[in-house]
């Protein structure tokens, strides 16, 4: 075999492999779709399933109907009393409140 001989022959090794590998790459990606459509299918139809159980449980003939919702009535002033009657006046604190410092606590977890 001369250079140039063995020289096509890797150009058409190359090729054909590069040709391998975009089909199977599409492959991949079509059955990587298809999976997702069939999730998104199973997905969809739960929540059908649901709502005709509802539907089912309700009666065929059971319609709902949408009430109206009466009105909050407007909060009236509560004061919290340790014992002292409502119509006391509030004592004020002798004495100022003081900052005090304390060290940092850690929590770990939670939001």
């Amino acid at each position: 075999m001369d250079d140039a001989t063995r020289r096509r022959k890797a150009i058409e090794t190359r090729n054909a492999t590069s040709l391998r590998v975009r089909r199977l790459t599409l492959a991949t990606a079509a059955v990587a779709t298809a999976g997702a459509g069939v999730i998104a299918g199973v997905t969809a139809t739960s929540g059908t399933v649901a709502k005709k159980a509802v539907r089912q449980l309700l009666g065929a003939g059971a319609t709902t109907t949408s009430q109206t919702v009466p009105a909050v009535p407007e909060p009236t002033a509560t004061v919290a009393s340790g014992g002292a009657s409502p119509s006391a006046p509030a004592s004020a604190p002798s004495a100022a409140p003081t900052a005090q410092s304390s060290a940092p606590v850690a929590v770990s977890g939670g939001s």
